[in-house]
């Protein structure tokens, strides 16, 4: 089902790799409380895109691609 959204952890190293998750501070529970009911109530059209996003991503940049990068770099 592509009818999920992501709530993400803004301090995780992932964050900037993932703007379509919904992310929040979570030492702010207030901001947690609101990304929740932003995720809850958000529009099936915009978590669609947003799932699709995160999709891409995450088949492009999976642990074979980061493991060339990384190890390219250290060679260089």
């Amino acid at each position: 089902s592509q009818d999920g959204v992501l709530i993400l952890s803004e301090l995780t190293g992932a964050a900037y790799l993932l703007p379509e998750a919904v992310q929040v501070n979570p030492y702010d529970h207030g901001g947690v409380a609101t990304a929740i009911r932003t995720a809850l109530e958000m529009p099936r059209q915009e978590r669609e895109k947003r799932i699709d996003g995160l999709k891409e991503t995450i088949e492009t940049l999976d642990v074979h691609n980061w493991a060339g990068n990384f190890l390219g770099s250290i060679q260089k």
